[in-house]
């Protein structure tokens, strides 16, 4: 073999070599990436978890009745506004409170702004849940997706590189 021969041989090796690093790389980083979205996800469940057991009130049901009617994009100021506007609409609901006193009595014992703060801070958790299970490194990598992924890193280094080379040589030998 000639000095010419050895060189180019060894060039593609290296190339090869570099691909085939920088293939396991990505692929590596891509993977700790995915775990570390899924241990934010078993935190952030655990969080929730911890926080209805520290939080069960003695008016869940109240909670449970208006809870599913606010805005969970809201700000706390904008929450709390909202959460009394709408227990003002269930007075009806409650008519054992008979007189407008005994219910706002009721209010201010069941759901002060403790109560309240608790409500915002479990809806932001859940919002910050689905954001975590919405996101693009919560799905795994598929076999089909790595061997994309290799194919493409071998016809970005190999390939398209050949097609340089030829450019260039064309070029050269009209210039010639």
């Amino acid at each position: 073999m000639n000095r010419t021969l050895k060189k180019i041989i060894a060039r593609e090796f290296l190339f090869l070599i570099g691909t085939t690093i920088l293939f396991f790389l990505i692929l590596f980083v891509w993977i700790s990436i995915t775990e570390s979205n899924y241990d934010k996800q078993n935190e952030i469940k655990t969080e929730i978890e911890i926080f209805e057991k520290k939080n069960q009130s003695v008016n869940k049901e109240l909670l449970k009745l208006v809870y599913g009617k606010l805005s969970t994009e809201a700000t706390y100021d904008e929450f709390v506004i909202d959460f009394k506007e709408s227990l003002e609409l269930q007075k009806l609901s409650y008519s054992k409170l008979e007189t407008e006193a005994d219910f706002n009595s009721f209010l201010k014992d069941a759901l002060g702004e403790n109560e309240i703060k608790k409500a915002t801070e479990y809806k932001s958790l859940e919002t910050k849940l689905e954001k975590t299970k919405k996101s693009i490194f919560n799905h795994s990598v598929s076999e089909d997706d790595v061997f994309r992924f290799g194919l493409t890193l071998f016809l970005i280094f190999f390939i398209f590189r050949y097609l340089i080379y030829g450019t260039k040589w064309s070029i050269k030998q009209l210039k010639e």
